[in-house]
C-alpha cells in the first residue's frame, strides 16, 4: 500500500499573510504537516500575498484557498483541481462556495465578545465595522449578528463603519473616530469587527485620553 505522508504532493496554498487571520491558518497548515510528517511541495508567493495582476499557472495536486478574498474566489470559479476554501461562516447556504469549506463561526465570534462585556458589567452596546464591499463580506454578516443578539437579549446598540482607511485619509479616518467615541455613553462596550479595527479603536482612545 502507497505511504500518502511521503508522497510529495503539490499543493498550492492561496492567501493574503498580511492578514493575521491568513497567517494563523498558514501556521496551522504547517503545524498540521510537521505534526503529521506530510511531505508536500508547498507553493505560495514569496510576498505571501496572492496578486491578482500576476500571472499564474495552477499546475498542481491541490490548492487550499481564503475563499473571504473574491479575486481568489473568481481565479478558482472554474478550475478542474481539488480545492479547500477557508473562510467567513455565511446566513445562507447559497453563500458558500461549491468546495469542501472550512467556515470562521462568526456567530460563536461575536456572541463570545458580547459575553466578555456582560461579563464585566456592560449594558451598553457599540459596533465598529467597516463600509461593505465585496472584500469584506464577512464584516456584514458580523453587524447582522450583533444586531440579532441585542435584539434576542433585549438591548439597544448603534453600528459605525467609519471609513476604509489608506495612508491619504488616515488621520481624518482617526479624528472621525474619535468623534463618535466621545459620542458614546460612559461605560459603552465596543465590538469591534476585526482585530485591525480594534486597534484603531485603542489609537483613537489614546488621543482622546
Amino acid at each position: 500500500m502507497m505511504n500518502i505522508k511521503n508522497e510529495s504532493y503539490k499543493v498550492v496554498l492561496l492567501f493574503n499573510a498580511n492578514n493575521i487571520y491568513d497567517r494563523q491558518i498558514l501556521k496551522g497548515i504547517g503545524d498540521f504537516l510537521k505534526l503529521n510528517n506530510i511531505h508536500w511541495n508547498i507553493y505560495i508567493s514569496e510576498t505571501l500575498r496572492y496578486d491578482k495582476k500576476a500571472s499564474f499557472h495552477l499546475d498542481c495536486d491541490g490548492i487550499i484557498a481564503n475563499f473571504d478574498d473574491p479575486d481568489i474566489e473568481d481565479l478558482l470559479t472554474k478550475v478542474d483541481i481539488p480545492i479547500i476554501g477557508v473562510g467567513s461562516s455565511y446566513h445562507d447556504d447559497f453563500s458558500y462556495p461549491k468546495v469542501p469549506y472550512v467556515a470562521a463561526d462568526n456567530y460563536a465570534i461575536i456572541e463570545s465578545a458580547f459575553n466578555h462585556l456582560c461579563d464585566k458589567g456592560i449594558h451598553q452596546f457599540a459596533f465598529y465595522s467597516i463600509p461593505p464591499t465585496r472584500y469584506c463580506r464577512w464584516a456584514g454578516v458580523r453587524e447582522k449578528i450583533f444586531e440579532k443578539i441585542l435584539t434576542q437579549k433585549g438591548y439597544q446598540g448603534v453600528i459605525y463603519q467609519g471609513m476604509i482607511t489608506s495612508l491619504d485619509n488616515w488621520q481624518e479616518s482617526l479624528d472621525k473616530l474619535s468623534k463618535w467615541l466621545l459620542s458614546l455613553p460612559v461605560n459603552t462596550g465596543i465590538i469591534a469587527v476585526n482585530d485591525a479595527r480594534a486597534h484603531h479603536i485603542l489609537q483613537a482612545c489614546d488621543i482622546v485620553g
